[in-house]
């Protein structure tokens, strides 16, 4: 497994949370807009009701491409579950869940593991492991 394979997960969440950012954001925006009089008579085709629907139409979209996220994040978790439970170092093991399954930050990893590592040691350890795994074929 390439470092690239590794990181997909980690990028993918990052993705998610800026999705995320903006779902609020129009959330907020739509929720802001004032109620439209309710009063039978016709209105011209930019009133507050045309912004709310683009709003909403734009939420749902939002709404769908975080939930097409989601499943694809899960994927990529279980294909990085499966290549984990292959490295018969249990230590490594743990470095590969805490950095690429919990995505965590070097140093957290290292703390994690032994308080008196630094996360540039255990970033080395994984830098050697991987030169050392075979790549698959392209």
């Amino acid at each position: 497994m390439t470092l690239r394979e590794l990181s997909r997960v980690y990028l993918l969440r990052r993705a998610q949370a800026k999705l995320h950012g903006r779902l609020c954001e129009l959330r907020a925006a739509a929720s802001s807009i004032p109620a439209s009089r309710v009063d039978g008579m016709p209105r011209a085709p930019f009133h507050a009701g045309s912004r709310v629907e683009g709003l909403t139409a734009a939420v749902v979209d939002l709404e769908i491409e975080v939930a097409g996220l989601e499943l694809e994040i899960r994927r990529e978790e279980c294909a990085l579950q499966r290549f984990v439970s292959t490295v018969p170092d249990a230590r490594m093991r743990l470095i590969l869940q805490y950095r690429f399954v919990d995505c965590l930050p070097w140093p957290d990893v290292a703390r994690k593991l032994d308080p008196a590592l630094t996360g540039d040691v255990v970033k080395q350890q994984f830098s050697r492991f991987l030169k050392g795994y075979p790549q698959k074929a392209p």
